[in-house]
């Protein structure tokens, strides 16, 4: 389908150059310029009447009607109404400065227009990290041989086609590396992210990433074939996040569905240890719905049962991403449960109940607080939780087989297609419908395979 529309695009834009640049017959010559001079008319009586006098607006109110009757009879003579056309323009007074003011109105109408358009409609939009690869990547490194970093090809096409920024740097050691200050003004530094550092005070090196991904740029190279040639230098390239924009309009048209790949707000969603997300925006694929229960097996699949239904299905039968994620293939690995240690986290909140700890027996306690009632087994030196019961109607149970989520009034399920390496819903619970706001529509840059719809 995404084939065909780019197909019909082709064939309006080639038709439209067709048409713009054939040989115009007279006739149709005639009547574009009769159209223009209307344009021009209508312009000058509807937004500066009040500003000529009289006379000059009742010459050009005789004009625009004589350029409407020769529309339609076609043995008028087009050089008399442009004579008297260039001689009422003669008598129009200009004001100084008059065209700068008129591009300035114009410039101003167009910067409103884009920003009413990015709010509104579709917003741009930087895959941040790697939680929903391979469907969508965020920003990567890779190492590469140092024969290819010094060409042509790698180092002006492919950072404007695949957004690659090569580096030819020395191999930090720890304790002899030193970050220097980056001395660009405020906008270069957020459109070049750049890191400076020198390695035993020697040469500056310039490093195309955060620091962060100078740390593992390190580890790969740390772990690579050429760590063990001895080498000095680290040889590769940073590829940028997958640029995309975001349908902002599309929940406005209809309720969120499983399987959209959507875009939230952050605020008041925290983890379960108090801390807040990092990142203002997430990106994730939408899961589960209000009264949906979901379980991952330890078979790494993920399935749904509705509200109000007795079975479970398996969610590859729902969307196709989904069924690639559980495929375990192609780069997808399935869905990961919440690991012990993680669940070791909610220990937290003993610290917070509001009522004694009760002893269950079988090495069960119950803990209840502000927000909910959490059951712990006890059997090691830290709890760890086994089922929660939130009082916003969510609930968390973790057994031996599988971990089952269940969704209350007016909450959503958001879970990474990378689940091996994603911050989502298993570790800080649900989103809000509020804080939805749209779905990912295309990626624009960088011209990888992933260019195009954003859900193949």
């Amino acid at each position: 389908m995404g084939d065909l529309y780019l197909h019909i695009l082709l064939v309006i834009v080639i038709s439209w150059a067709v048409w713009a640049h054939v040989a115009l017959t007279a006739s149709v010559k005639r009547q574009r310029k009769l159209k223009e001079f209307l344009r021009f008319l209508k312009h000058e009586t509807r937004m500066n009447e009040d500003l000529y006098p009289e006379a000059l607006n009742q010459e050009l109110r005789d004009l625009r009607k004589e350029v409407q009757a020769a529309l339609k009879d076609k043995s008028a003579e087009v050089e008399k109404i442009e004579e008297r056309l260039d001689a009422v323009n003669n008598k129009i007074p200009r004001k100084k400065y008059s065209d700068w003011g008129a591009k300035i109105e114009g410039f101003v109408v167009v910067v409103a227009i884009a920003f009413a358009f990015r709010a509104v409609i579709l917003q741009p939009f930087k895959i941040p990290t790697n939680s929903m690869r391979p469907t969508l990547h965020g920003i990567n490194v890779y190492l590469e041989d140092d024969s290819k970093v010094e060409k042509f090809r790698e180092n002006y096409l492919y950072p404007i086609y695949f957004g690659r920024s090569y580096f030819n740097d020395d191999v930090p050691i720890i304790g002899a590396t030193e970050q220097l200050d980056d001395k660009r003004n405020f906008l270069v530094q957020k459109l070049f992210t750049r890191t400076y550092y020198t390695v035993n005070q020697g040469e500056k090196n310039d490093f195309p990433g955060q620091m962060k991904h100078l740390a593992e740029a390190y580890e790969l190279w740390s772990k690579s074939k050429y760590a063990d040639s001895g080498s000095q230098k680290m040889n590769g390239y940073v590829e940028t996040g997958d640029n995309l924009f975001v349908n902002r309009y599309v929940y406005n048209l209809r309720e969120p569905r499983r399987g959209d790949i959507a875009v939230f707000e952050t605020k008041n969603i925290k983890q379960y240890d108090g801390k807040s997300l990092g990142g203002q925006f997430y990106i994730k694929r939408l899961a589960g719905l209000p009264g949906d229960t979901l379980k991952i097996d330890s078979n790494r699949d993920l399935y749904l049962r509705k509200q109000g239904e007795e079975q479970f299905v398996k969610m590859d039968q729902i969307h196709q991403g989904f069924a690639n994620v559980m495929s375990k293939k192609d780069g997808f690995n399935g869905y990961k449960r919440v690991p012990l240690n993680e669940r070791y986290a909610y220990s937290i909140a003993l610290g917070n109940k509001t009522k004694p700890v009760e002893d269950l027996g079988d090495n069960m306690i119950k803990v209840t607080t502000n927000d909910a009632i959490l059951f712990y087994r006890s059997d090691s030196y830290v709890p760890y939780l086994v089922k929660a019961e939130f009082n916003n109607g969510y609930k968390m149970e973790f057994t031996e087989d599988a971990d089952l989520f269940t969704m209350g009034e007016d909450q959503y399920y958001m879970l990474g297609d990378n689940s091996n390496n994603s911050l989502d819903s298993r570790y800080w619970a649900t989103v809000p419908r509020e804080n939805l706001m749209g779905t990912a529509f295309a990626v624009f840059w960088p011209f990888s395979k992933r260019w195009g719809w954003a859900d193949k």
